[in-house]
């Protein structure tokens, strides 16, 4: 296992957006040559994507709808729900430690807000019943039905393999 204390410690000072389940996002970019991440989206700009390049080659590029940041420049930070894409066109690795922080836009109860929602959004998707689910539990094998506690289908063999009364 890779130990980086001194990373790790440096990362703890930043307000990395903290979000159970879903963040922070803290990871080590690899890029070998010939490596193009095609033009796309975050999903939400209240936090932002610190970008440090570590090692970084000439012709490397983060490109987004705002401006295109030769690699080799000091880090920062940008909104990654504007287009973008990256790509190492040298014959070498680059190397980008990539993490989220929270937008400074944001107060501190609003950073707490988006940390309390955003997980209670999920616990609700994973406890409330999708209809999409009743749907598929149609289409069972009667042993997955079984399994289950759900009936046998009518004019579907049932447990012992013989069919049920034929549908109407």
């Amino acid at each position: 296992m890779l130990r980086l204390p001194f990373t790790a410690a440096t990362l703890e000072e930043l307000p990395l957006a903290r979000i159970r389940a879903h963040g922070p996002e803290v990871l080590f970019s690899v890029f070998t040559p010939g490596t193009h991440l095609l033009p796309h989206r975050g999903v939400t700009n209240a936090r932002l994507v610190g970008h440090l390049p570590l090692i970084v080659p000439q012709d490397c590029a983060l490109k987004s709808a705002v401006s295109c940041i030769n690699g080799r420049r000091p880090g920062g930070h940008f909104d990654d729900t504007y287009e973008h894409e990256a790509w190492n066109r040298s014959g070498t690795t680059r190397v980008v430690l990539i993490f989220d922080i929270w937008n400074p836009y944001l107060t501190e109860a609003e950073c707490a807000a988006i940390s309390d929602l955003i997980p209670a959004i999920g616990d609700f998707g994973k406890r409330s019943r999708r209809p999409t689910d009743a749907a598929a539990e149609a289409f069972l094998s009667p042993a997955t039905a079984l399994r289950r506690g759900a009936p046998a289908r009518r004019g579907r063999p049932d447990a012992s393999g013989s069919l049920g009364a034929p549908s109407k």
